[in-house]
């Protein structure tokens, strides 16, 4: 490993980067590893006690929304600390869920709510928030669908802090005037309220002039956020990984960018995501989702399940594949019913604790030979 790649302490699960830049996720018991992780695991479907089933099929990590009681069997877990709700009053409307991070209570009662946390040596890495959503992202030649993240923080109510900051931001390059800043945008709005009413109505800003302002007070907005987090942990439980919340295709390109920055492992749910500046854990994996897809690459003579099944492992191990990627987190432990969706499904076990012959056998496989795929990628 690269001496100065490593993220996370010693004694602790971290992260290191080879000379050939492939990234390692190492368990301080049993090195080097290829995360495999399931999501949703809140209590036991089967007679089976629940870790070492998991253990059986090749799962090495419980994901971040694991139950306490369940997190105690000594598995290896993640933890959301869910730092936007620390001062109760989070940003919550038009596709943004974002704490006011420009209120001052918020860092301290974030530091509050993570010196509460009594880790153990199972806890593998924390997320600050398990779900950030950061309004729709500006695309180049794509129409803004409903009001984006600085609409909305320039239509709060002014009881948050964001709401101030966000009219300070706009204002503080046109001398507080709204004739500029309706100069600039296009626009001609006679007053705040107007553009309170536009938001209330859902019909977005989206001018070019708007668009710029846009990507830069969402930048703000992400280093005031992600540079809190970074503070925070770093003082509480400084040799602990620290890991984004979900990055999706649809997040804006900036937080995705300082998200990488900042955080030693990136989730995502596409390989690439973190823009090529860090290591990617692969979240929401559920290959159920294939059902029906059809393309010119499928072997012949498939029919739905078995074209699931191939587009699934293919896949999978394509991103196991990628330098980048550390491992995977599957999305459902427990889903579905096996006698009404039969295959189809996306948990491991059913509702009723049945296995599910069509997941786990083929990820049972791929976890076993993981780290050997893996490694035979880095040549």
């Amino acid at each position: 490993m690269v001496a100065n790649s490593w993220r996370g302490g010693e004694t602790h699960h971290r992260v290191g980067q080879t000379r050939g830049g492939q990234w390692w996720w190492f368990d301080p018991v049993d090195g080097a590893r290829v995360i495999a992780g399931v999501q949703g695991v809140n209590r036991s479907l089967s007679a089976a006690p629940i870790w070492p089933q998991l253990q059986e099929w090749g799962f090495n990590l419980l994901g971040f929304d694991a139950a306490e009681g369940v997190r105690n069997c000594g598995a290896a877990f993640l933890q959301a600390l869910e730092l936007r709700r620390a001062t109760g009053y989070p940003i919550y409307q038009d596709g943004v869920n974002l704490p006011d991070v420009f209120d001052r209570r918020w860092e301290g009662l974030g530091e509050q709510l993570v010196n509460g946390v009594r880790p153990t040596a199972s806890l593998a890495g924390y997320l600050g928030d398990s779900a950030l959503s950061w309004g729709d992202a500006a695309v180049e030649g794509v129409a803004l669908a409903r009001p984006a993240l600085l609409q909305v923080c320039l239509s709060l109510d002014p009881s948050y802090a964001a709401y101030h900051a966000a009219w300070e931001f706009v204002f503080a390059e046109r001398a507080g005037k709204l004739t500029r800043l309706n100069t600039d945008w296009g626009m001609a709005l006679p007053n705040k309220e107007a553009l309170r009413q536009m938001t209330r109505e859902e019909t977005p800003i989206d001018t070019p002039g708007y668009r710029v302002d846009l990507d830069r007070f969402t930048r703000q907005m992400a280093l005031r956020y992600f540079g809190a987090v970074s503070r925070i942990l770093r003082a509480v439980d400084p040799g602990r990984l620290w890991l984004s919340s979900p990055l999706a295709r649809t997040t804006p390109v900036a937080v995705r960018e300082i998200a990488a920055q900042h955080c030693d492992v990136s989730l995502v749910t596409e390989v690439g995501l973190s823009e090529g500046i860090g290591p990617e854990l692969l979240v929401e994996v559920d290959w159920a989702r294939a059902r029906g897809l059809r393309s010119e690459m499928d072997p012949v003579g498939m029919g739905d399940f078995e074209r699931m099944i191939w587009r699934g492992r293919e896949s999978l191990l394509s991103a196991i594949r990628a330098p980048q990627v550390v491992g995977y987190i599957w999305g459902h432990y427990g889903a579905g019913d096996w006698g009404r969706d039969g295959a189809f499904t996306s948990g491991l076990l059913d509702e009723a604790g049945r296995i599910n012959q069509a997941h786990v056998p083929a990820l049972q496989a791929i976890n076993g030979v993981a780290a050997a795929v893996r490694a035979e990628a880095a040549g």
